[in-house]
């Protein structure tokens, strides 16, 4: 893979760590929301960015050329690691399998792949061949 292939990835790959080293805070130290849902924001909010990030990696890194793909890959992505997220959590001391955390997760990838999509790559459908 080329250096710019490569740094076109990078992005995603903090964010996933970032977010694996939050799964990885035990359940007794995080701070309790007083607002119903904001968690569910949260996870929405940090899987808009690891939906935007890996959009970028597809886009730069994989030559992947149209925007419905894109969106498509990216949504797919941030749902399958947001699942294993949820089941990293339940090796974590006081942290459980919560479905709703998981559309979250999966919620907010489709945001930021659309997001993504529609600012990088325009309005309209990119129709090049995958480099």
């Amino acid at each position: 893979m080329s250096h710019k292939r490569w740094t076109a990835w990078m992005p995603a790959l903090l964010v996933a760590a970032l977010i694996f080293v939050l799964s990885s805070i035990p359940g007794q130290d995080l701070p309790t929301p007083t607002i119903p849902g904001l968690d569910k924001l949260a996870h929405g909010g940090i899987y808009a960015v690891l939906g935007c990030a890996v959009s970028l990696g597809l886009h730069r890194g994989a030559g992947v050329a149209t925007r419905g793909r894109i969106i498509a890959l990216g949504m797919v992505a941030g749902a399958v690691y947001g699942v294993s997220d949820e089941l990293h959590q339940v090796f974590t001391p006081r942290r459980t399998f919560e479905v709703l955390d998981g559309l979250a997760d999966t919620v907010g990838a489709l945001v930021g792949s659309v997001g993504y999509a529609t600012w990088r790559m325009g309005h309209s459908d990119e129709r090049h061949t995958q480099t």
